[in-house]
């Protein structure tokens, strides 16, 4: 009799312990998955051509990040995972997962996925599918990754192509003594300065418009995002400072190989090049622990910063929402994040409230600039305290490439 009472016990005992177990396990596969998806972060960051995947593989990152906040600031306010059918233009969106580096996010679902008659697939079929599936997410990085460097690269490299110049001319005046010219390569560095400040104001903001439209002309909406750093300055800045200390890291790991040098010359002199070799690859290693991670991490939150900035500029002028991309539009209008009517004041509120806004931002562009300037003079304290050719001037890792080739061609 005791043993029929305690069954349904029992049995709740058992389902208790199944569920802890598939928690578990559960919980095991994610942290597995995440370790593997870092590491291969990684070590794509050891290789100027494989981070460009990491570049892909980041703005799409940025891309859930932009649609997830928006889906969570929904007026409904029901708590339920990212629908990614308000996700225009992309299939194979990770709404539940981080994006993956090689096989497509819906594995299973993209094999099984019936025909446009809702037959389902024969085995054929599924065989022919294979190929697509399996490399669905590689491809979609490296398209992203390609496009998102290529729009970078068109704002800034005016400034690093002038910092190469600029240097070749002033160290060549230096030697040959003409200094009856020595203006030139200094006059061409100023304007350098300018140009990458005014184009660095401009590019976090571009990067998060572009991960999430998904189009290459959305990064050159110059009207629509001047307005949106304008009206949002002080977000601007905090990403300016964030960054800036970002980059003193970088400084030293750029910095490193003259220290190890200076600290020990005759100890290197005397070292057998696959030691040398060895040496440089750990360094490497470390160098891209921290590379991509800094690089990730700031993408996000100009992601997040993005996010904000678009509706803040929306709510003071709804009317701009017809200049947004279609999938961006879309999405904030399934969504309802779209303001209807905006307040309205009286003309002596408008007055003030323009007044002290139109200030602020001004202050708010001027220590934006400030704070890239401080990033300027780390690119050059870097290339004084270790000088890298090419890759020194047109190869900022936190901005284009996330990478730190080191390695001479010889040991490589």
């Amino acid at each position: 009799m005791s043993t029929l009472i305690d069954q349904p016990a029992r049995t709740e005992q058992i389902t208790e312990a199944t569920q802890r177990q598939r928690r578990y396990f559960r919980s095991l596969r994610r942290s597995a998955s995440t370790l593997l998806t870092l590491s291969i972060g990684i070590v794509l960051c050891s290789n100027p051509w494989t981070s460009i995947l990491v570049i892909g593989w980041t703005f799409r990152l940025m891309r859930r990040q932009i649609f997830l906040g928006w889906w969570n600031q929904r007026p409904t306010g029901e708590e339920s995972p990212l629908d990614a059918r308000i996700v225009p233009l992309d299939d194979h969106f990770p709404a539940a997962t981080l994006p993956r580096w090689l096989l497509c996010e819906r594995f299973i679902e993209t094999l099984r996925r019936n025909r446009p008659d809702g037959s389902p697939p024969g085995r054929w079929q599924i065989l022919g599918r294979l190929p697509i599936v399996i490399t669905s997410s590689l491809l979609s990085n490296l398209r992203w990754g390609i496009l998102a460097l290529l729009c970078t690269i068109l704002l800034t490299y005016p400034a690093c192509v002038l910092w190469l110049g600029s240097w070749y001319d002033g160290w060549n005046n230096s030697f040959t003594k003409g200094y009856e010219n020595a203006f030139v390569g200094a006059q061409a560095g100023l304007f350098a300065h300018l140009l990458f400040l005014v184009a660095m104001v401009y590019v976090p903001m571009a990067w998060g418009h572009l991960a999430a439209s998904g189009q290459i002309r959305a990064f050159f909406q110059f009207g629509l995002l001047a307005r949106m750093i304008w009206s949002n300055g002080w977000l601007a800045a905090a990403y300016a400072a964030i960054f800036s200390l970002a980059t003193l890291p970088v400084l030293a790991l750029r910095a490193a190989p003259f220290a190890f040098a200076l600290a020990n010359p005759d100890d290197w002199a005397n070292t057998e090049p696959s030691e040398v070799l060895s040496i440089i690859t750990r360094y490497q290693i470390a160098a891209g622990i921290y590379l991509f991670s800094a690089f990730v991490i700031l993408h996000l939150f100009i992601a997040r910063l993005y996010r904000v900035a678009l509706r803040r500029t929306l709510s003071r002028d709804p009317w701009i929402v017809s200049q947004l991309p279609v999938p961006i539009r879309t999405s904030l209008f399934q969504l309802r994040l779209v303001p209807e009517h905006p307040p309205r004041r009286g003309p002596f509120l408008r007055m003030i409230r323009w007044s002290a806004q139109s200030t602020s931002n001004l202050f708010a562009l001027l220590t934006t600039t400030i704070l890239w300037f401080t990033v300027v003079i780390q690119i050059y304290l870097g290339q004084f305290l270790n000088y890298i050719p090419w890759a020194g001037w047109l190869n900022q890792p936190l901005i284009h490439l996330p990478c730190l080739q080191v390695i001479p061609s010889g040991l490589g």
